[in-house]
Formats: C-alpha cells, sequence, structure tokens
C-alpha cells in the first residue's frame, strides 16, 4: 500500500532559535547512526565509546540518544541544543518526516506546537520529495555498526 501523498503543497518551514519544542515532550527515539555518534562524539571532545557508553542507548540493533526523566533530549538545556550544528539528520529533517508532512492530522498538531512551520523558507514539492527520500535512505543507515568495525 502506498502512502497517500499529502506534502503536494508547496511548505515553509525555519528552526526558530531558543524553542526546543521538538527536544522535549513525550518519551520517543532520536536514532544516531554510526557516523554522527563519531561526529558528535569529536563534537564534544570525547572518545566515541564514551559517547556510546554516557548518551547512546540500544533498541532494537539501533541507538538513540538517551533523554532525561522528562522526555527531554539529554542535549537540550535551557531551550537551546548543546549540539545544534552536530545534531542527528533526524532532527535536521524535521518537520519533513513522512508520518508528518503526508498525515493532515499529525501535520495540524505539529503546527501548533512548533513556532516554525509556516515560517522562513518556502519548499516545494520537488523539495519535499527529495527531503522525504533522504530521510528515507537515512532510515536504511541506521543498523548500528560498532566504531572497531
Amino acid at each position: 500500500m502506498t502512502q497517500p501523498i499529502f506534502h503536494k503543497n508547496e511548505r515553509r518551514f525555519k528552526c526558530q532559535p531558543g524553542c526546543g519544542e521538538c527536544c522535549r515532550g513525550s518519551p520517543g527515539y532520536v536514532w544516531v547512526n554510526s557516523e554522527e555518534a563519531r561526529r558528535i562524539a569529536q563534537f564534544l571532545n570525547i572518545m566515541p565509546e564514551e559517547f556510546e557508553s554516557r548518551f547512546l542507548r540500544s533498541v532494537n540493533e539501533r541507538r538513540s540518544l538517551v533523554e532525561r526523566r522528562t522526555g527531554e533530549c539529554i542535549f537540550l538545556d535551557e531551550h537551546r541544543c548543546q549540539i545544534y550544528s552536530q545534531r542527528p539528520l533526524q532532527y535536521q529533517m524535521y518537520p519533513f518526516w513522512p508520518e508528518i508532512i503526508n498525515d493532515p492530522k499529525c501535520l495540524g498538531q505539529e503546527t501548533m506546537s512548533c513556532p516554525g512551520i509556516n515560517q522562513g523558507r518556502l519548499y516545494s514539492f520537488q523539495d519535499i520529495e527529495r527531503l522525504l527520500e533522504r530521510v528515507n535512505q537515512y532510515r536504511q543507515s541506521l543498523a548500528w555498526f560498532s566504531s572497531s568495525s
């Protein structure tokens, strides 16, 4: 069954500095592939093994950032992401996830909570198609490969 295409319209989006809405709330997963883990560890000036043990949890052979008990991302501090320049692609691609952009109800809910939706850059249908393809490719890259492989 093919997913309905709700994103035929153009959409505007620009992440709003200091917002942090997508980084808190109910528990979830922020997937991290091995390359992202190495890059974030380097940014934090720690060894990849330390980054993995302190900041990642294993979920069905994939890795996700740990969260605080409140559901906030471990890297959210005072409504600001401490690793924003190195954040995982999952965060970079928000709100252009298939489950959001192809579902009018879900997009409506996200629009209510995210002040960046309907702001900033205008993304064409073709732009959104490319972003959705990039999300799908990224999701396929999430099988974890240890630093030693």
